[in-house]
């Protein structure tokens, strides 16, 4: 069976490495006990997997039994995946808008992705140890998918706002690139991650910029810090504070705090000494200024 698997990936040309992936995604791995199982997906999945278009369906056709011929001679193994067809509900995610039912894709037998045991080293003995490498090799690519895969689901159960709070943070966004098939839910809850987390980066953006205009206006002009939250109050509409006023009436400063002007020791131009008279009532603020 190895040899067979091989000689069908081997004869696949460029196609080799999006099979291997395609099959490596059909495999739930068991990342300790190394009992892996199989998992099925939709053929629209899986023909995206393998390269999308026509190239992914041939592959898929490939992987499934159709098989290339040399000299009217046929090559390689029967198949290593199985495609069928299940009835689905109308309008069934999936579904086949002609026959109502939905394509499914997943691994001939999981023999492929086991092992005979372990050898005198304790070292395991698979049966395909060319599918078994690859899943040793993306072990860690494989409980990424599976997180998606729970965290998508645990989003979809959510309504309203309270799916926004199960969404993704940067971290995940960028953990789980590349993870998700076209079309799933997995897709989905990736994009509602992504249209997040862009928002939120947004929001530091102007909030930092908000940060230091601030800093900088009360920098340039001198003031203290909290001069900030008068200067936003007013751009956001309030009306800037005002100083209380008293109203200055017209006519002379009644003694004793009559104001008299000028200096008889001063300069020629400071004679004579007169008592100032108001002829207009004016207003003044009848605290200091600390800033403007």
């Amino acid at each position: 069976m190895s040899h067979s698997a091989d000689h069908l990936l081997d004869g696949l040309g460029k196609g080799r490495s999006a099979a291997l992936e395609l099959l490596f995604r059909l495999v739930k791995v068991d990342p300790e006990g190394r009992r892996h199982t199989r998992q099925r997906m939709r053929h629209a999945e899986a023909i995206a997997i393998a390269g999308g278009g026509e190239r992914g369906l041939v592959l898929v056709n490939r992987l499934a039994g159709e098989r290339a011929r040399d000299g009217g001679r046929n090559r390689g193994p029967l198949r290593l995946i199985t495609v069928t067809e299940e009835a689905t509900a109308a309008n069934g995610a999936g579904a086949d808008a002609d026959t109502g039912k939905s394509r499914w894709v997943n691994l001939i037998h999981e023999t492929l992705i086991r092992s005979k045991g372990l050898d005198a080293r304790g070292r395991p003995q698979p049966y395909w140890p060319t599918l078994w490498n690859y899943i040793e090799a993306n072990k860690d690519r494989a409980a990424r998918r599976e997180r998606l895969r729970l965290q998508a689901r645990e989003w979809k159960k959510r309504k309203g706002l309270a799916r926004l709070f199960a969404l993704a943070g940067w971290s995940g966004v960028v953990a789980f690139r590349g993870l998700a098939g076209r079309g799933s839910c997995e897709q989905r809850y990736l994009r509602w991650s992504l249209g997040s987390v862009s928002v939120q980066a947004v929001v530091l953006v102007c909030v930092l910029g908000a940060v230091g205009e601030s800093l900088y206006w009360a920098k340039a002009h001198d003031l203290p810090l909290e001069a900030i939250g008068t200067h936003w109050a007013h751009k956001l509409g309030k009306p800037l504070p005002f100083l209380e006023l008293v109203r200055i009436p017209p006519g002379r400063v009644p003694l004793p705090h009559r104001f008299l002007m000028g200096s008889e020791s001063g300069s020629d131009d400071e004679l004579p000494v007169h008592p100032v008279t108001i002829a207009e009532p004016f207003y003044l603020g009848a605290t200091e200024v600390t800033f403007t």
